[in-house]
């Protein structure tokens, strides 16, 4: 449950005249206005955050640089998790513009690009909007309001962001007048606004007079645009330009005024100087404009020291021996509870042997890229092995696992077909629904596939129904649905015969990432499929929920399987499992793939005698799973909390601690315990989330299972 609450502030003035241009809706003063606005602002809490963001946002109110106000209203209303829609923040980029006039015909030139026939009316409508409380609509192609063509204009309301709420954002907001994040509530507002197919584009100029930095959003992007009014103007307003019919123009106010919307993937912005001519820089921290270095040596450095500043600097240990479970990090010697070397065959003799094979036999590097001089036998021989192993046709090799999500997505993405015109205006020719706990790699990767005419939908974490309504209502030709599957933070596995059978009701392909299930998951190791086929052969039966609305024949392999050989594998490198066509596909149109140097030979060897050696030893599988779960058990049975929904069956072991500090403090003593267990803090989970993540392997005796939980119980004195 979860409440939205809204501010408003405003302060009495007497009524003035209006004018109007007629039907393009240029407004210049208000009629009849009683008050003038001061400051407004959404937040979508937890009831525990309420009171704090509460008195943040009245504090916001009584020192905004707009005045002082007579009236501050703050509403409070019950949402319920299933009414909020998860979305994507858009790409972000910024032009250095330097005139008023320059920033003008640099947003009217975003616009003109992105097919906007009206960019010049819709500017001079924007600069000519005076005291208008939301935003203006007008018709991309006649410049006509598509409002109801007042003053009050369409608010954009029951919006935020996956950052710190409550009494977490009060401390990354300073107690000065200029806390307001402009940056941070732009950006999701935009988002927010972007997402209804209806809008092509939006105006922004903020109406803070010390403020001179707007935005024009479109297709995707967030372009920010400095100096587009004058320091000290007064003047702002939003233009939201539309395609649609009024059925559709109605449906699109609604969204924007009632649809509870939270916006993943927006940074923190520094704290505000409130200098004259204010600008934020990027997530790496505050740098004020006047004080960015002209050489790069020195913007580093500046970027380094605000990202220390906001605790997110990371320093990496060095190792100076295999990652077995007794290792040397730092110099010391270190049992080690963090690797994905899950099955301990980085430093399996045979697969050491057929790496030093193929050194000798290929060389070190192969000299080309596979559609020139690098396609050598070992390459192709380990791609049949990988796609024998997992149950497909052919598999493609990458170099890494974050290049084969990127390769994948974008080029899935390439020769979208054209929405058809039964479909409401501006629906995308593809359309990618997300976990919203996906891996770096899969949101990286879908970022580059929306820069074409692709969307994203996120759904919250496994939430099917949510995911199911997405399907249901999207009108795009292509649908893809993408997870990962072992999520890598809290350890639980992806619902994969839920997600089969929604992406068999609804026409959708499904990529998922196996990354941590391949080696991990199933009786002998093959992964996440595996994994789920065991469990409809164990829970058989009409009424079983894992086979439900599926063929009895059907063995839940997704479209595509993207495996990696840097985890269980001990090698390095990744590959897309799949039908021959799309592995032929991706090899002729995956930019990753064909323009990419082939991966070294010996690694690629290692890769595939891993997974003889899986095969040939499935004891290896066995004993990891029986690691993990005695871990598991040991932990519950001395009250050490692990995160909720974390699976028994996989090597991650979430332990649920909660406070940055108390995971640093922890994770410390396990050092000096002799232990390496790090702790995860925000930003990679939420605030106030704080794990220890801890890995098994395969080669832990129990003897060291046992050694970290009293460790974990002396740090931990709410154990037992």
């Amino acid at each position: 449950m979860r409440f939205s609450i809204k501010m408003r502030a405003s302060a009495r003035v007497s009524s003035s005249p209006s004018t109007s241009d007629g039907a393009s809706g240029d407004h210049t003063e208000s009629r009849d206005r009683a008050d003038r606005h001061i400051s407004g602002a959404e937040r979508i809490v937890s009831a525990s955050d309420i009171m704090q963001t509460v008195t943040e946002l009245e504090h916001r109110a009584w020192t905004h640089s707009n005045g002082q106000p007579d009236d501050v209203v703050v509403s409070v209303h019950r949402v319920d998790e299933d009414e909020i829609t998860h979305i994507p923040a858009l790409t972000r980029e910024t032009r250095h513009t330097h005139t008023v006039d320059d920033a003008h015909r640099t947003s009217t030139e975003i616009l003109r690009d992105a097919g906007i026939p009206t960019a010049e009316h819709a500017l001079k409508a924007l600069t000519r909007i005076r005291g208008m409380r939301g935003a203006m609509l007008l018709d991309a192609d006649t410049g006509e309001r598509r409002d109801t063509k007042d003053i009050r204009g369409v608010r954009v309301t029951a919006l935020d962001n996956d950052m710190a709420t409550g009494a977490d954002a009060a401390e990354e907001m300073s107690s000065s007048a200029a806390t307001k994040p402009y940056y941070c509530e732009a950006l999701t507002l935009a988002s927010k606004v972007q997402y209804h197919p209806a809008v092509c584009a939006e105006l922004c100029i903020s109406d803070d007079p010390d403020y001179t930095t707007g935005y024009v959003s479109t297709s995707g992007r967030y372009v920010r645009i400095e100096n587009i009014k004058p320091m000290g103007s007064p003047q702002g307003g939003r233009v939201f330009l539309v395609r649609g019919t009024d059925d559709e123009i109605a449906d699109c106010i609604n969204y924007l005024e009632n649809t509870a919307v939270i916006v993943h993937g927006i940074p923190w912005p520094p704290q505000d100087n409130h200098s004259a001519h204010r600008d934020e820089p990027d997530a790496f921290g505050a740098i004020p404009a006047t004080d960015i270095a002209t050489d790069l040596t020195t913007f580093a450095e500046q970027s380094l020291t605000a990202w220390e500043n906001k605790g997110l600097r990371r320093y990496p240990l060095e190792f100076s021996s295999a990652p077995m479970p007794h290792t040397t990090v730092a110099g010391s010697d270190t049992l080690l509870f963090s690797s994905s070397n899950y099955l301990g065959l980085s430093e399996h003799p045979d697969v050491i042997a057929a790496a030093t094979e193929a050194l000798k036999h290929y060389g070190a590097g192969t000299g080309g890229s596979r559609l020139t001089t690098g396609n050598f036998t070992i390459h192709t021989s380990t791609e049949r092995t990988l796609a024998e192993f997992t149950g497909y046709d052919d598999a493609v090799l990458f170099g890494t696992g974050y290049q084969a999500n990127g390769a994948v997505l974008a080029t899935l993405a390439t020769d979208i077909p054209k929405t058809p015109s039964t479909a409401p205006a501006n629906t995308p020719g593809m359309t990618i629904f997300s976990d919203e706990l996906n891996h770096a790699s899969l949101i990286d990767g879908i970022r580059m596939a929306t820069r074409g005419n692709a969307a994203v939908r996120i759904y919250p974490h496994k939430d099917m129904e949510h995911l199911e309504n997405a399907l249901a209502q999207c009108a795009s030709p292509r649908k893809l649905i993408v997870s990962d599957g072992v999520f890598s933070m809290n350890g639980d596995i992806a619902p994969l015969p839920s997600i089969m059978r929604l992406a068999q009701a609804h026409g959708s392909w499904v990529l998922i990432d196996d990354a941590h299930g391949t080696g991990t998951l199933g009786r002998t190791g093959r992964g996440i499929v595996e994994y789920w086929n065991d469990a409809r052969r164990q829970d058989a039966g009409a009424d079983s929920p894992l086979g439900a609305g599926l063929p009895d024949d059907s063995d839940l392999r997704p479209d595509l399987l993207v495996i990696t050989a840097s985890k269980a594998l001990g090698s390095e490198g990744a590959a897309v499992c799949c039908s021959t066509p799309v592995a032929e596909f991706l090899r002729n149109r995956a930019r990753g793939y064909v323009f990419s140097t082939s991966s070294a030979p010996a690694s690629v060897a290692a890769t595939q005698a891993a997974v003889t050696t899986i095969l040939r030893e499935p004891e290896r599988v066995h004993q990891l799973q029986e690691n993990s779960l005695y871990l598991r058990d040991q932990l519950r049975d001395h009250g050490i909390p692990l995160v909720d929904g974390t699976s028994d069956s996989t090597p991650i072991i979430p332990i649920f601690i909660g406070d940055e500090a108390d995971a640093v403090r922890i994770s410390q003593g396990l050092s000096e315990r002799g232990f390496h267990v790090p702790g995860i803090r925000y930003p990679t989970v939420a605030r106030g989330q704080a794990i220890l993540r801890v890995t098994t392997m395969a080669t832990h005796t129990r003897d060291d299972l046992d050694h970290l939980v009293d460790a974990l119980c002396d740090l931990m004195p709410h154990s037992a």
